[in-house]
């Protein structure tokens, strides 16, 4: 089993992003999804610099958490999104990136909370906010140049469990994913075997059990995948800081893609 165990890294790292709050609403533009069900999905949109013709462009997905669920089209932005607003990803990886916004009853995949016991749910489709996410990504990609080998997801917490579920229901359409203090559910790890996944969590986390990466970790090892699971010993439930300037993930991600048509 391939383990990678961090210590937490210093506050100051986990913030060093230059980018202000006004920066990042005035750049991430306020968009609203409306799916065939009816169902409203507010979400952010950034996109390259500069779209050159006849270029296409990776799509990145990002789920928030519980607490950023609402209809403010801004809390999802909360996490995360200032970095990729930083010039050295902008410059080395012009790329879309999409921060969907949960509504504040719905969740993205089905997951129960029983006297302290989680269970990730088995049902034959998305949960409609997770359904909805991915009728977005198939008319954006129909509406934008985007590059069909290189779209990418990844959430944390409420959006680590929902980044398992969607590449489990569409195991063929992403190049990778990254789960962050999130969970899944063992008995579909065949379903993508060989899709990328790169597994965040914080040991000591109060919130969501490390044992619920860690036990989707085993599984990958079993089945030979493509993997990675980086465990934080001194780690709480907030470690996305510290996984997302974890060095070698964004060159990672971007190295991935899918042989598909464009």
């Amino acid at each position: 089993m391939r383990i990678i165990l961090f210590s937490v890294i210093s506050l100051a790292i986990a913030m060093c992003t230059n980018k202000d709050q006004s920066t990042i609403d005035r750049t991430y533009s306020k968009e609203v999804f409306k799916s065939p069900s009816s169902f409203i999905l507010p979400y952010r949109l950034l996109q390259p610099d500069k779209i050159e013709k006849g270029e296409h462009y990776p799509l990145v997905i990002f789920l928030h958490g519980s607490g950023e669920r609402g209809t403010d089209n801004e809390l999802q932005l909360k996490h995360i999104a200032p970095y990729f607003l930083e010039d050295s990803f902008m410059e080395k990886y012009p790329s879309y990136v999409i921060f969907p916004q949960c509504p504040e009853n719905s969740r993205w995949s089905k997951t129960i909370v029983n006297n302290g016991q989680w269970y990730v749910g088995e049902s034959m489709g998305p949960e409609p906010a997770g359904q909805a996410v991915l009728e977005l990504i198939d008319q954006f990609i129909r509406e934008n140049p985007v590059d069909r080998r290189h779209i990418y997801i990844a959430g944390l917490s409420m959006g680590g469990f929902g980044t398992l579920d969607l590449v489990r229901h569409r195991p063929e359409f992403f190049a990778a994913a990254v789960s962050i203090c999130g969970g899944g559910n063992k008995r579909y790890t065949h379903v993508y075997e060989d899709l990328p996944i790169w597994l965040f969590h914080g040991t000591k986390d109060p919130v969501v059990p490390v044992h619920l990466s860690k036990e989707m970790a085993e599984e990958y090892a079993a089945r030979y995948m493509e993997y990675r699971y980086t465990e934080f010993p001194e780690g709480g439930h907030d470690i996305w800081n510290e996984a997302w300037q974890t060095p070698e993930l964004i060159p990672w991600l971007f190295s991935k893609e899918r042989i598909t048509k464009q």
